[in-house]
């Protein structure tokens, strides 16, 4: 701890004029701001047009003149009960992230209020429009499931793949609401196999089928990269196909048997007439005749 020499005193207001923390104080008696710290001054200028002084001036000034009603302000920094405090107000086209922690000496005493801020515009911003984009997944048809490449951990399921695996659950390695955070080994029995796909983006976009249970799941994977072209996770899309495939094995089971009966079969539309199908018959009865057609 630092002791109270004026040498310490000078060193640890050099040291927090230098912290990358936006820092004030003001006195408890007229609300009047005492420290500013550089960073708060550099900050400051950045926004001075929307300030009602210069930020040069700021110490001194009174702080009533950032608020329209100062009274609850004076109120809620007059009584240390009421700290900490934290909260975002908006100046201007800016958002400010406020903390306001109450200072206090050795006896006990409230010396004064200590306000620590952050200009959080683009943070908030970019928050918003996180929240639009997962809301968006979650609302889409598509079943959208999302895992890191490090340890292979889902960190994200849209609200479409948790109602589509609800009927499945009884088929899952964990229930359907425990699955953000498991290890995708947990569905594979060579989960080594897929860790060396999943792990190297060369590999990816993959399409494949799988078996769980009596179901079908088709599945994509695609690689999801950062602003720098890094890898960051693999996003699965996926769907349930198992009736898909039964009715594409009925009707690759009734057109083989077309194909192998001994009776020529053709079928056309009737919008244009179109032959749309011809059985093997027709082509072997037809190939001697092909001269006359």
């Amino acid at each position: 701890m630092l002791k109270k020499s004026p040498i310490d005193m000078k060193l640890f207001e050099q040291m927090v004029n230098n912290m990358p923390v936006n820092v004030m104080l003001c006195d408890l008696k007229d609300f009047r701001i005492t420290y500013v710290n550089q960073t708060s001054i550099d900050t400051l200028a950045e926004i001075e047009s929307l300030l009602p002084i210069e930020a040069a001036d700021i110490v001194g000034t009174c702080i009533d003149v950032f608020h329209k009603n100062p009274s609850h302000q004076r109120a809620l920094l007059g009584d240390p009960s009421n700290l900490p405090w934290q909260s975002n107000i908006k100046l201007g086209d800016e958002t400010l992230d406020l903390l306001i922690t109450a200072i206090i000496d050795d006896k006990g005493t409230y010396i004064c209020p200590m306000l620590t801020w952050s200009i959080v515009t683009d943070k908030i911003k970019a928050e918003e429009a996180t929240n639009r984009q997962e809301q968006m997944l979650d609302q889409m048809p598509i079943n959208v499931m999302f895992l890191e490449p490090q340890d292979f951990t889902i960190t994200y399921v849209n609200k479409t793949s948790t109602e589509t695996l609800r009927p499945l659950e009884h088929l899952l390695p964990c229930k359907v609401d425990d699955l953000v955070g498991q290890c995708v080994d947990i569905f594979h029995k060579n989960p080594s196999h897929q860790r060396g796909i999943l792990s190297d983006p060369k590999n990816l976009p993959m399409s494949s089928n799988i078996k769980l249970g009596d179901e079908t799941l088709a599945l994509q994977v695609d690689a999801i990269t950062g602003k720098e072209g890094e890898y960051i996770g693999a996003m699965l899309s996926w769907n349930v196909v198992t009736e898909q495939l039964k009715a594409e094995e009925a009707t690759n089971r009734q057109e083989q048997m077309l194909d192998q009966m001994p009776i020529n079969v053709m079928f056309l539309e009737p919008e244009n007439f179109t032959i749309t199908y011809c059985n093997q018959t027709s082509y072997d009865t037809l190939r001697p005749l092909e001269s006359l057609l």
